[in-house]
């Protein structure tokens, strides 16, 4: 797989602008929803492997204007409460996964 780059991991990951995804593995990704661990550098060089989830939200929703500031309707993705069902997940994989990404970006991790 091609290395992509921070723009392109970006848009894969939308996590906060003061962070910088450096890869990721996706658990569910759907056309409405992401969730994902991603591994993130903060501005001081900081590396964490965390656990987002994301919706598709309407822009303006919560104000109930069903439009943008552009006069037409957008959507965006928006950080969502982890709050999900895991009975479909594969945890095992998750586990390995979670661990190889941490391995791969330098992320100390406790281990067991």
């Amino acid at each position: 797989m091609p290395k992509l780059t921070t723009e392109q991991l970006r848009e894969l990951y939308p996590v906060a602008q003061v962070y910088t995804p450096l890869g990721g593995y996706d658990i569910q990704r759907t056309s409405r929803r992401i969730t994902a661990l991603v591994v993130v550098e903060d501005e001081r060089g900081g590396r964490d492997l965390r656990f987002y989830s994301w919706l598709k939200k309407r822009t303006g929703q919560q104000d109930g204007d069903d439009e943008s500031e552009s006069g037409k309707a957008g959507y965006r993705w928006k950080v969502d409460l982890a709050r999900n069902s895991v009975v479909h997940w594969n945890l095992r994989e998750l586990a390995i996964q979670g661990n190889r990404l941490a391995k791969k970006y330098n992320v100390k991790m406790d281990d067991f």
